[in-house]
Formats: structure tokens, sequence, C-alpha cells
């Protein structure tokens, strides 16, 4: 599963760090970002796998401005 982040429009509120930390990461005073294991190039570009798809799914759902993109 391919994850992208919308930087840009990330209020820093932390939702999705709560619901899937294993895959994103919250710096102050930085915005979301995926962490290191599973980035793709980027801080805003991951890729996971099966075992953590639910999870990530749940967090782009419970971001309050669907700034997660899960392709």
């Amino acid at each position: 599963m391919k994850i992208l982040i919308d930087r840009n429009d990330c209020i820093e509120c932390g939702v999705c760090m709560g619901e899937c930390p294993h895959v994103f990461e919250l710096m102050p005073p930085e915005k979301a970002r995926v962490v290191q294991q599973f980035r793709n190039g980027a801080p805003e570009r991951g890729n996971v796998g099966p075992d953590l798809s639910a999870s990530v799914k749940r967090a782009a759902d419970a971001c309050p401005v669907q700034v997660i993109e899960v392709l």
C-alpha cells in the first residue's frame, strides 16, 4: 500500500500518529510524516505491507482534514 500525505494542508493534530504510530510521526515544528522505515524518498511518501494497511486506513479516515491518501 502506498501512502501520500499532503503536508501543506496538515494541521499537526497528531490523529494519524495516534491511530498508527508505527507508520506516522509528528515532530514539531514539522508536519506529519511517514517514519523513516516506511518512507519512500520523501517524508510525505511511503509504502507499507498488508500487516499495517488496516491501521493506515484508519489513520487516513480519522484525519480531520483528510490529507492522507492511500493507494
